[in-house]
Parts: C-alpha cells; sequence; structure tokens
C-alpha cells in the first residue's frame, strides 16, 4: 500500500475498486483507484510531481427509457413468472462456473441481457441460440452446447417444481 499511501499526498482519493480474476490459471488482484488533485493555496506552488497518474475518466451518462432495464441489475425482470425465474437463476450459476474455468469475468461468458433473451426465448439448438443479440460464433462454439444443456431439462424441471409444490 506504500504507492497509494504516496499518491494520497498530492490527491485525493474518491475511491478504490478492487477486481479478482484468475487467467491462465493464476489469480490477479486489479486495483483500480479513481483520484484528483488536491487543491492547493494560492500563495504555495504547487509541486512537481515526478510520477504520472492517471486522471478518473468523465462519467458517461446514457439515456435509458424506464421499461429498459439497468445493466447493473441483480436479479430477474420483474416480469418473469416463477418458471423464468429460476431458468434466469440456474443460466446464471452456470455463467459464473463457466467464467471461472475460463478466468474472465462472467460478462464475457454472457451478459444479463443476453441471459434474460434466452430465458424468453428459450433456444433448443445453436441455430436458435444464434438468433440472440450478442450471441456470436465465438459464444456460440465456446458455450453453446454446453448452455444447451442447461435450458434442456428446463421445462420438465419447472413443471415437476410446480407439481412437487401443488403435492401436499
Amino acid at each position: 500500500d506504500a504507492p497509494l499511501l504516496a499518491l494520497s499526498r498530492d490527491h485525493e482519493v474518491l475511491g478504490v475498486r478492487e477486481h479478482f480474476f484468475i487467467a491462465q490459471d493464476l489469480p490477479h488482484l486489479l486495483c483500480i483507484v479513481s483520484c484528483r488533485r488536491r487543491q492547493q493555496p494560492a500563495a504555495q506552488p504547487e509541486p512537481r510531481v515526478s510520477q504520472t497518474v492517471a486522471q478518473p475518466a468523465p462519467a458517461r451518462v446514457q439515456e435509458r427509457s424506464p421499461d429498459q432495464p439497468s445493466r447493473a441489475s441483480s436479479g430477474p425482470p420483474a416480469d418473469f413468472d416463477d418458471g423464468q425465474r429460476r431458468l434466469y437463476d440456474a443460466i446464471r450459476r452456470w455463467r459464473s462456473d463457466q467464467a471461472v474455468l475460463a478466468g474472465v469475468p462472467r460478462y464475457v461468458v454472457l451478459t444479463n441481457r443476453e441471459v434474460e433473451q434466452i430465458v424468453r426465448e428459450r433456444p433448443d439448438s445453436l441455430a436458435a441460440l444464434r438468433r440472440i443479440p450478442g450471441i456470436g460464433e465465438a459464444k456460440i462454439n465456446r458455450h453453446g452446447e454446453s448452455l444447451l444443456e442447461v435450458l434442456a431439462p428446463a421445462p420438465r424441471l419447472v413443471e415437476t417444481e410446480l407439481a412437487n409444490e401443488a403435492t401436499p
């Protein structure tokens, strides 16, 4: 933490984000520090810093219609029924497992929006999966068959769970 302490002498630290990932079987911890130069009184000259400090990028604001889901949403859309919610959760668990195995972030395997579309459309073939926006040949080749295995039992699983809930 010595570099962070040195940085904090001349800069106000606005935030620190950590991201843990595994790449090529090696664990990595990435720390992203958002900061800005401290305001100096007018009488004092600004000290020269020999170290280059990255300034935070300006925030990008995207207009979004109220019916468009947030990218940061952590759960299934509100209009999903119980069966769709279970499938949504199952696909997200599968996605997490695939991401860990590949050493990549979950969104590289599938984005939340792609997971939502898969649940809505329930593709039953690689061709149907290919029609979902954002799912191209690379994702089909890497994850298509495995994803279809997750989707295949979905109708039977939901019917079985509903039947079990109805049985006293």
